[in-house]
């Protein structure tokens, strides 16, 4: 990633945030609404080509707040489902890639977690 992308996907998940969308990952178990988002640099540089922390809170049904922490963040793919673009749907696919030491022997050396946006 480079700094414009990084600033991208800060700008389209805040407004996700505003939004009220809910957000599902299946491999973690985890559904509710998104009631916060963190990232770690706040600031982006223009050297920067990752981001080191993406943090989210979601409210469950339940009324609990679950913290999910993503580390390493090097790359993202979105796909749009009912509109005719991420910014009007009503629900989106986001495959995170994060950036894994353990898999250096791997064609790939990185973890995907799909995460599943929707109103």
């Amino acid at each position: 990633m480079d700094f414009r992308e990084i600033e991208n996907l800060k700008t389209f998940l805040m407004e996700r945030l505003r939004e009220g969308y809910r957000m599902s990952i299946d491999s973690l178990g985890v559904d509710g609404r998104i009631i916060s988002i963190g990232f770690r640099p706040y600031w982006t540089n223009p050297g920067d080509s990752k981001i080191d922390k993406l943090e989210f809170n979601i409210l469950k049904e339940n009324g609990k707040i679950i913290p999910v922490s993503l580390n390493h963040l090097i790359g993202y793919k979105a796909a749009a489902h009912g509109g005719t673009s991420p910014a009007d749907s009503k629900e989106l696919n986001l495959q995170l890639m994060l950036y894994s030491p353990n898999r250096l022997d791997d064609r790939h050396p990185y973890d995907t977690i799909n995460l599943r946006l929707y109103k």
